[in-house]
């Protein structure tokens, strides 16, 4: 074997190792962030995340998530309604000066949690645009340098066939991000005791994602 073809075989090694350290780092079964690592949790979403107003909800999942870390708070940048698109375009001066609280300007999250895509796929926004939209939102976040963690929103709440199935693990593969799949949010919608209209979460809808969010976050789920 001639020095060429083994200087190829150590590149290609190489990539190989850490190709699968950076796909173990997105999806490994173990914890995202270990005890105590978290002090403070921003959670980005819609609905789902800024509640609406006859949930009779008095905590909110991240608030309960923070609080189950160990974390001292939680900041939600959410809004009834938001599409991926225009969330971002909503929280875009926050995300470019990194200022999450007017009144504590040196507040930064340890770990992020993203929920969007629910509106696209209530309107009917085509696969790719939200993908270009949520590849968007991970080219944003990536300057945090903290982890990332990417919630799948079910595509065939009202069908059998769910074209955007995979589509949130695709965009946290390609970014470096961790991904939840999307059966906690389908158990939330099937179960009439969780909401107030069969998708906003009441108070238990709450606790229970949160718990959920929270056995992903410390490897003890998907």
């Amino acid at each position: 074997m001639n020095w060429r073809a083994i200087f190829v075989l150590v590149v290609l090694g190489a990539v190989a190792v850490f190709g699968w350290r950076w796909y173990a780092q997105a999806y490994r079964p173990g914890a995202i962030v270990e005890p105590g690592e978290v002090q403070y949790v921003l959670a980005i979403g819609d609905s789902l995340t800024a509640g609406v107003g006859n949930d009779n909800v008095s905590r909110y999942w991240p608030e309960i998530l923070a609080e189950k870390l160990g974390a001292s708070g939680a900041v939600r940048l959410a809004h009834q309604g938001d599409t991926a698109s225009q969330a971002l375009g909503r929280w875009e001066v926050q995300l470019r000066g990194r200022r999450w609280k007017d009144n504590d300007p040196d507040w930064q999250p340890d770990l992020v949690v993203i929920c969007l895509g629910g509106n696209d796929v209530r309107r009917g926004t085509g696969r790719s645009a939200l993908e270009h939209d949520l590849n968007r939102w991970a080219e944003a976040l990536k300057p945090l340098d903290v982890p990332v963690l990417l919630v799948a929103v079910p595509g065939g709440v009202l069908g059998p066939l769910d074209v955007y199935s995979g589509l949130w693990e695709e965009v946290a593969r390609r970014h470096g991000m961790y991904e939840m799949d999307s059966q906690a949010l389908r158990r939330v919608f099937t179960n009439r005791d969780m909401t107030v209209d069969g998708i906003h979460m009441n108070q238990a809808g709450q606790d229970f994602f949160a718990e959920q969010v929270h056995r992903r976050v410390t490897g003890r789920g998907r």
